[in-house]
């Protein structure tokens, strides 16, 4: 197909990889996997059981855009952190909402970098914090 002119296009990327450590956050990464592909992401995770490091490397090979790593001690205290793979920044979100954190998360990323007739706009003011005044 090169020959004739074709190319083919480039993969998407993967919105989320879950990393898994352990039996109980294996169990989880599935049902949260199954969760975040409903909402339309493209979500990967490795099930080959590799160390944390090799599976980060894996991740960023593939050039997700965020990672989050789930042990039995996140799934227990319902806190996760997402961290996104291009500039390392980490956030944490409730497991149990990742969905809406992950959009949150992921919404505010993508608004930051926007301009208005060439001026920044900061849209993540625009976002509630969950504080009181």
């Amino acid at each position: 197909m090169e020959a004739q002119g074709c190319a083919y296009p480039e993969p998407e990327k993967a919105d989320l990889f879950i990393i898994a450590l352990g039996d109980k956050a294996t169990g989880k990464a599935l049902e949260l996997a199954g969760d975040m592909r409903g909402e339309g992401f493209a979500v990967l995770m490795d099930l080959n059981q590799r160390s944390l490091r090799a599976q980060m490397k894996y991740a960023n090979k593939l050039g997700a855009r965020y990672t989050v790593v789930l042990g039995d001690n996140e799934v227990d205290t319902d806190r996760v952190q997402l961290k996104a793979m291009d500039t390392g920044e980490e956030t944490e979100v409730a497991l149990s909402t990742f969905v809406n954190g992950f959009y949150s998360v992921s919404m505010q990323a993508q608004l930051a970098d926007l301009e208005i007739n060439g001026e920044a706009f900061d849209f993540t003011s625009l976002f509630q914090t969950g504080e009181t005044e």
